[in-house]
C-alpha cells in the first residue's frame, strides 16, 4: 500500500510504501523509485537509513541489523563502496577485547 505524493501517475515526492511482506519504505520518491533521503525497514527489524538514487542505495547511509550490528558508510549502485565503520554487538564472536 502506498501513501504519498503523485505526479503524472508516478510516486514523486514524499511517500510511504508498505510491502506485502511487511517491509516498509518511508522517504523521497522520483518516478516510482526510491530517490533522495529515506528509510527502509525490513520485517525482521533491520533498517537502512540514508540516500537513494533510482531505487538503490546511493551515497551516505547506515545499516542497523536486527542482531545489533551496524554499518555506516557509503554506497554506489546499491553496494557498499568506499570507507565505512562496522560496529558489532557486544556478544558477537567477532568482537575482540581491547588488549
Amino acid at each position: 500500500m502506498f501513501r504519498g505524493e503523485w505526479s503524472a501517475d508516478r510516486a514523486t515526492g514524499f511517500g510511504v510504501l508498505i510491502y506485502a511482506n511487511n517491509n516498509r519504505y518511508e522517504g523521497q520518491w522520483l518516478d516510482d523509485k526510491r530517490h533522495g533521503q529515506g528509510k527502509f525497514v525490513h520485517a525482521d527489524g533491520s533498517t537502512y537509513d540514508g540516500e537513494w538514487a533510482s531505487g538503490r542505495k546511493e551515497g551516505k547511509g547506515a545499516l542497523a541489523f536486527a542482531n545489533g550490528d551496524s554499518f555506516a558508510g557509503f554506497w554506489a549502485a546499491g553496494v557498499i563502496s568506499g570507507p565505512g565503520q562496522l560496529t558489532l554487538h557486544a556478544e558477537s564472536p567477532w568482537n575482540v577485547p581491547d588488549l
